[in-house]
């Protein structure tokens, strides 16, 4: 299922791996499409140190299809939203903090329609240990511009506590749920 927020694309209700909305899903690394629980630069599919895809030699700036967890895991159109879908879900909706069933999400209304997506608060990650409580994590489809460093980070929606809220690159290798959207 989907919302339609009158933005470009259409939200899932749910994460990758979930079936309700409150639901964190799977946690992914970056071009990966398989959950885990585990994320080291030691297992990350593209490599670490000098990446093998999605690197400065093949001017790949988002994902393909075939490298895309939403798409592979739900088929049809979905995939993984880009930065730019991102930036247009945080300019155009309103974000509120709730707390229900000792579960952390935020509820995500459209300014143009009032439809609403739930993103669980989920954190993000790093090694076997979990940051869910610093920040509402979610990858972008989007590499990071190249020319930062060896190329080895994408975007990612980052919304804290304080509903402060950004597009931040982090390393790819971190694991980190996904929000399909669709055209």
């Amino acid at each position: 299922d989907y919302v339609d927020l009158g933005l470009s694309v259409k939200w899932a209700t749910c994460n990758v791996g979930a079936t309700k909305p409150e639901q964190r899903g799977g946690y992914f690394a970056w071009g990966e499409i398989e959950s885990r629980s585990y994320f080291v630069t030691d297992i990350y599919k593209w490599g670490w140190g000098y990446i093998t895809k999605y690197n400065d030699e093949d001017d790949l700036i988002e994902l393909e299809l075939s490298d895309d967890a939403a798409h592979v895991n739900w088929g049809g159109n979905w995939r993984m939203p880009t930065r730019a879908e991102f930036d247009e879900l945080l300019t155009n909706c309103v974000w509120s903090l709730s707390l229900q069933n000792d579960v952390e999400w935020y509820k995500v209304t459209s300014k143009i329609n009032g439809n609403s997506i739930i993103l669980p608060y989920s954190g993000y990650w790093s090694g076997n240990n979990t940051e869910r409580r610093t920040c509402c994590c979610y990858w972008s489809s989007s590499l990071h511009p190249k020319g930062f460093g060896d190329n080895g980070s994408a975007w990612h929606l980052c919304v804290g506590f304080s509903i402060s809220y950004d597009m931040i690159s982090i390393y790819r290798f971190y694991g980190m749920p996904i929000r399909p959207v669709c055209p």
